[in-house]
């Protein structure tokens, strides 16, 4: 593990694609130390992954079960999988100040935790999940919930909730739509060291997710990711995961009362998103950065999720972006299921998981994608500033 460490980075004068770079010169300097052949596959195996464990946290759904498998399967094992964790802990955290957040360090954990539990276990499948998940929901239902509305919960939600969200949670849900025969939305948090998750539940409704985005930034709210579970019945489950702008966690209660009035009135037509963005803009002090074209970079995935189209998107980070980027999905016709955000220095790192709002399935007509590539291009290079 010390050797990798060690080496980790030795493809880098070399040029781009470091990691493949660097584990070919991996043999022979085992070879040169006379390394026993396992040591000296372990090691390349090392430098070859050490960006895996990171990118995968914190740019895919790894609780999709394809995901998580494939992850496991190129690990191997428990030894070589707590090598990885240790590595990737340590190169992250030493790059320097702001590389690393609390955020990071959870879904990394996470991450670890769960992959370390399939190479533990033998893999199962996903109805068996569905049928645990449905027994323990239905042992822990308080009398306040009939247990007819917990089973058709349970028919009406995507497979991947079973997987996703715990029985204890669920229950939480139930009580949410509950409240929605009354409320146009209903809301909850609960608070860790690394975020506060908000569920935030509603009926469908037109660029819903660019609409919270935006109030989001209106408060100078981060978000680090954010899941969408559809019912049958058009009753939406959002889950995001949130900090400030600086990515702290805030607890206070008044806070988030404000940001939860907020959501009610922009989703209700009582206030304007766009005007809370501008708003957010003009209070924050910012300088002008220089910029530089073409640095905006789009890559469309349809290979790595059976369900979504996956679209990386990386610019130039600048208040009211997330707002921007994801109202040129929903006008593309587009609906977002998952994403995760994250900035490094000044670029903007996000992923979305995307289908078609009509046909609910990817998208893969290369004209279809031509144009949101062209469309997410065109928001990246209208250069603006960024926040100091």
């Amino acid at each position: 593990l010390k050797l990798a460490l060690l080496l980790h980075d030795i493809g880098k004068p070399r040029g781009s694609e470091h990691t493949e770079r660097g584990a070919t010169m991996i043999p022979l300097i085992a070879r040169q130390l006379s390394l026993p052949e396992p040591d000296g596959k372990l090691v390349m195996f090392l430098v070859e992954n050490h960006l895996a464990m990171a990118d995968l946290s914190q740019r895919r759904d790894f609780n999709e079960e394809g995901v998580l498998k494939g992850f496991a399967a190129k690990v191997g094992n428990l030894n070589q999988l707590q090598m990885l964790y240790l590595m990737t802990y340590a190169d992250i955290k030493s790059v320097g100040r702001g590389a690393w957040a609390v955020w990071k360090d959870s879904l990394l954990w996470e991450l670890y935790e769960k992959t370390a539990a399939l190479l533990s276990k033998a893999p199962r499948a996903e109805e068996a999940a569905e049928t645990d998940f449905r027994h323990a929901l239905l042992s822990i239902l308080p009398k306040s919930i009939a247990r007819e509305e917990a089973e058709r919960h349970c028919d009406r939600v995507p497979p991947r909730y079973a997987v996703e969200v715990t029985p204890e949670e669920a229950v939480a849900h139930l009580r949410l739509i509950q409240r929605l025969k009354d409320e146009p939305m209903t809301v909850s948090f609960s608070f860790t060291d690394a975020y506060a998750e908000m569920w935030l539940c509603t009926g469908d409704m037109p660029a819903r997710f660019s609409q919270i985005a935006g109030t989001f930034v209106g408060n100078g709210v981060n978000v680090i990711s954010a899941q969408a579970f559809t019912r049958k019945d058009g009753i939406i489950l959002d889950r995001f995961r949130l900090s400030d702008a600086g990515g702290k966690v805030v607890t206070d209660t008044e806070f988030w009362e404000k940001v939860k009035n907020d959501l009610s009135d922009v989703l209700q037509g009582r206030k304007a998103v766009a005007d809370m963005v501008k708003a957010r803009q003009r209070r924050i002090a910012f300088r002008k950065v220089v910029p530089q074209p073409g640095v905006t970079r789009i890559h469309i995935d349809n290979k790595s999720s059976p369900e979504y189209t996956i679209l990386d998107l990386t610019t130039w980070d600048r208040i009211g972006l997330l707002y921007a980027v994801t109202n040129c999905l929903s006008e593309s016709g587009l609906d977002i299921h998952f994403s995760k955000i994250s900035t490094r220095l000044n670029l903007a790192v996000d992923v979305f998981y995307v289908t078609d709002k009509t046909t609910r399935a990817k998208v893969e007509e290369p004209s279809r994608l031509a144009e949101v590539t062209k469309a997410l291009t065109e928001i990246g290079e209208k250069f603006g500033v960024t926040a100091t």
